[in-house]
């Protein structure tokens, strides 16, 4: 357990430096990317989940890049190509003290930042000549919360992380902590993170974002990431379930009226033939009378044809209404799916934490955090 006291940073000058190898300059650059300091949104790395990041940092090769260039990308395509760029740097060295967890890296000397034309836009002189003059001077690191609960340190509610899944470690100069250098508390980008966001306005932040219980979600042991549910998007996949199945059982029935339609003729005319036996008082009238019945029995005739044809052209053209119907739906149905497999792709987008969001009402304290899932190699995901 964590003493229950008010944190403070730990801050100090960057420390770089550039020596002759066996190959030419090396260039070197060595801070700590995690302290026990209470950072502006209110989280704190415990000493247990420096523990584990050092066993991340020992089982595997760790990269540095500059502003997070793995993760960037307007689209799929252009993600998986950044993840292909050489890294800035390689961990050779960390270390744990009383203040936190070291890392020293070394710089790739070979290093240039490219834009999506393959320009070069900065080289590794220009880099490193803002490292020295302190403008790229922080650490920013992208996790996945594993574990972690709520602690109430003297009237603030502080989030205790006592394990992450690091994802990526990137050199930046505009960390969340204003006070977060080389030398401080774990840094994430303000820049890096601003254009994340221009870029996916109405993701939700989902490591940040909290629900009150009656939300049906929290982000707690419970409902870890990557195991939990965001109840409004799953009332938005009902509600669209709902109104297809409704559409589809109207349509269904118009079809089943259309095929049952009564196309039974209409009666005969009323007009009657003579009953045998009947008395003829004028063979001649009777004669009119007769070929007028026959005339008005072929006139009902050709009317009956055209209610007949009428009718048909009629069902002709309810049919192609229900084709037509058909079709708008169908259309309706593939957006929906869009817009589903858009909200999945929403939940299974790895999250990086935003400044503001610690500050929430709803963040419930005396909550412990589990992840129930099994992270084998959280930089396998990048």
């Amino acid at each position: 357990m964590v003493d229950d006291k008010i944190y403070t940073f730990n801050s100090g000058k960057l420390s770089f430096k550039a020596i002759d190898g066996k190959k030419g300059k090396e260039y070197y650059v060595e801070g700590y990317i995690s302290t026990e300091d209470l950072d502006l949104v209110n989280d704190i790395v415990t000493k247990d989940c420096m523990l584990n990041m050092m066993e991340q940092f020992n089982g595997r090769t760790i990269k540095l890049d500059f502003e997070h260039e793995a993760f960037r990308g307007k689209d799929k395509l252009e993600g998986d190509l950044n993840k292909t760029k050489l890294p800035l740097g390689k961990a050779i060295k960390r270390t744990m003290d009383n203040k936190g967890l070291k890392v020293k890296w070394q710089l790739n000397p070979t290093w240039k930042k490219l834009d999506e034309k393959s320009n070069v836009v900065m080289t590794f002189k220009e880099l490193w000549s803002n490292v020295e003059d302190g403008y790229y001077d922080a650490f920013s690191i992208a996790y996945i919360p594993v574990k972690s609960r709520m602690n109430n340190l003297n009237g603030i509610e502080a989030r205790m992380l006592d394990e992450v899944g690091l994802l990526n470690v990137a050199l930046t100069g505009n960390p969340v902590n204003t006070h977060a250098n080389m030398t401080a508390v774990m840094a994430k980008s303000l820049a890096w993170l601003k254009d994340r966001e221009s870029e996916t306005m109405k993701q939700e932040k989902r490591e940040t974002k909290s629900y009150d219980k009656d939300g049906a979600h929290a982000h707690t042991e419970e409902n870890p990431i990557g195991e939990h549910s965001h109840p409004e998007i799953e009332k938005a996949i009902q509600s669209v379930d709902s109104y297809i199945d409704r559409r589809i059982d109207y349509i269904n029935d118009r079809i089943d009226n259309l095929r049952t339609v009564d196309n039974t003729p209409e009666k005969d005319s009323c007009l009657k033939s003579k009953k045998k036996g009947d008395i003829v008082t004028d063979t001649k009238d009777d004669t009119k009378t007769e070929t007028a019945e026959v005339k008005g029995k072929e006139t009902d005739k050709k009317t009956e044809t055209q209610e007949v044809k009428d009718q048909k052209t009629d069902e002709s053209t309810e049919i192609v209404e229900v084709k037509s119907r058909l079709d708008t739906l169908e259309t309706q149905l593939k957006a929906k799916d869009d817009e589903i497999k858009k909200l999945n792709e929403i939940l299974d987008t790895p999250q990086f934490k935003s400044i503001g969001a610690a500050n929430k009402a709803d963040k419930k304290a005396e909550t412990e955090t589990k992840d129930a899932r099994v992270i084998k190699g959280p930089l396998d995901l990048i």
